[in-house]
């Protein structure tokens, strides 16, 4: 009777433990879902812009291009994509459409 009931009750332990209840884990399967993640916390309608450089891909540091030429801010063509590629991947407001163009869309100048 004794050794039943022990193992009756380690039986309902052991049914009773398989089932979890535990949160769902959020998807982080992509950097762009990791980065969401992570920045959801964040008042996006805070940012005056509406561009985030750590939201985006940062492969190069924007400070470096503030406007003023320097020896270590000029630029070739893939340099100059590279940038707009970053600051496009930057955009954080909640709209999924960024305000500038993709790459596929905009013209380039042909200097010859």
């Amino acid at each position: 009777m004794k050794k039943s009931f022990k193992i009756l009750l380690s039986i309902i332990v052991l049914i009773t433990s398989i089932k979890s209840h535990a949160q769902v884990p959020p998807d982080t399967s992509t950097t762009q879902k990791l980065l969401q993640y992570i920045m959801q916390p964040l008042d996006k309608n805070q940012i005056s812009t509406g561009f985030l450089e750590e939201y985006g891909c940062p492969m190069l540091p924007a400070a470096t291009f503030n406007g003023t030429l320097t020896d270590s801010n000029r630029i070739d063509m893939n340099l100059w994509r590279t940038l707009y590629l970053q600051l496009q991947t930057g955009w954080a407001r909640a709209t999924a459409n960024s305000p500038i163009q993709t790459h596929n869309t905009y013209n380039y100048c042909n200097s010859t």
